[in-house]
């Protein structure tokens, strides 16, 4: 694919505001859209009103896009911003040519701005991407654990995206010694494998990434940033085919500069802005649209697949970002570990810069279930994250209580004795 700076055009000044997690809104006169911190809201007024939703649709749940009622358009955020941080980004967007719109397409489209000319991305076709492990590297130790460090990565996927290197193109080849081909940034290996180290990636199931000790042979797409590990884990591989990088360069270091500096002024939402740019190169989910009466039914349908743009770029990301969890966060004591941070009995800080490893919150307590599935408590305040919810609410309380009971009866899970107490109790 060919990605573009922006086409130069008179940009809108369009008045913005926030739908605050209490259902009031704080905005400009005139606004036409709302930042939604909590999605509840803007459902209840599009079910009273009247309007439409988009939607991605996964099994578990709908992932609100953008949702439009009353004359107004609602982004849905799921965390709480500034009115002043929203006009402050909206104004920084405006004097580059940009408008108004979702912080994910401001962010996308700074991305293109950023740009010195038209640039190439491979895509590379004959790559069997549906083999690749697209999800992060999880870890979870199941009960109650106490008195730890929470570490992650500062600007994790930002700083991946603007430094790994993206080729102008691949090269196929089916003979290749393994140690040559890992030293290779950005390039890809089909394998075969049986691993004796639970920190190889392979597909679940349920198509979900999975990291076990794995004794029959297995078949999957590896990035040289997940070959580097199994190699250094003493995996078994076998090369089938490799597809290797020519012209590798960094295309978005510009980006990362940028993004940087706009965090350090508007932190919250230029980082929403900026994290979530890698996965516009791989996003195809099904996409709804939902159109509401008011308080009446609903009609849903489906939207046209979205192409993914550049898989290899996006997957060159996240598996860097898994690689570093594993060969850097991972230790003895680790007893949760997710995308960018675990939790663990010893810190890791190294620096104050984007891309680095930073010590955020001491743990008082935690309460696992497993890696999508778990609670926090820091200076007596209690987290929940329930199926990429997360907050201290009553209801999502009830979410993780909930998750509790059904892995308890449908996956025969038990946790320690010394869990069941803590897990039962209202905070």
């Amino acid at each position: 694919m060919i990605l573009s700076p922006l086409p130069n055009h008179k940009p809108r000044m369009l008045p913005v505001g926030v739908l605050k997690s209490s259902g009031e809104i704080d905005s400009e006169d005139g606004a036409r859209i709302l930042y939604c911190e909590n999605v509840v809201h803007a459902l209840r007024m599009v079910r009273k009103n009247g309007g439409q939703g988009i939607a991605i649709r996964s099994p578990e749940k709908y992932r609100w896009l953008r949702i439009e009622t009353c004359g107004l358009t609602i982004y849905p955020i799921g965390t709480k911003i500034d009115l002043g941080e929203a006009i402050l980004f909206r104004d920084y967007c405006f004097k580059k040519g940009i408008s108004a719109r979702s912080i994910q397409g401001m962010g996308f489209y700074l991305l293109r701005q950023s740009l010195y000319g038209p640039t190439t991305l491979e895509e590379s076709v004959t790559m069997p991407t549906k083999l690749f492990p697209s999800g992060a590297f999880t870890l979870a130790v199941p009960g109650v654990h106490s008195n730890l460090y929470q570490s992650d990565i500062r600007g994790a996927y930002l700083h991946s995206l603007g430094t790994i290197h993206h080729p102008v193109t691949y090269t196929e080849v089916r003979r290749i010694a393994l140690s040559e081909l890992a030293q290779h940034d950005s390039g890809f290996a089909l394998v075969s494998f049986r691993s004796r180290h639970p920190y190889t990636p392979k597909i679940g199931t349920k198509g979900a990434t999975v990291f076990e000790i794995s004794p029959v042979w297995s078949t999957v797409l590896l990035s040289t940033h997940d070959l580097r590990v199994a190699l250094a884990m003493g995996t078994d591989l076998r090369l089938k085919r490799a597809w290797i990088p020519v012209g590798s360069r960094k295309v978005f270091g510009a980006f990362l500069s940028e993004m940087s500096d706009a965090r350090e002024s508007m932190p919250i939402i230029a980082k929403l802005a900026s994290n979530s740019v890698w996965g516009s190169f791989v996003a195809g989910s099904t996409v709804k649209r939902i159109e509401f009466t008011p308080g009446g039914p609903t009609k849903t349908y489906a939207m046209p697949p979205r192409a993914k743009l550049c898989p290899p770029l996006a997957f060159s990301v996240i598996a860097s970002l898994r690689v570093r969890i594993i060969m850097e966060g991972i230790g003895t004591g680790t007893v949760q570990a997710h995308t960018d941070g675990i939790l663990s009995d010893r810190p890791i800080q190294t620096g104050d810069s984007i891309g680095d490893w930073r010590s955020s919150n001491i743990v008082s307590e935690a309460c696992i279930v497993r890696p999508a599935c778990y609670s926090v408590t820091v200076n007596g305040e209690t987290t929940y994250k329930v199926s990429g919810h997360s907050g201290g609410s009553e209801r999502l309380r009830r979410m993780f209580r909930e998750r509790i009971d059904y892995d308890t009866q449908e996956n025969s899970y038990q946790p320690p004795r010394s869990a069941r107490v803590p897990f039962g109790r209202s905070r």
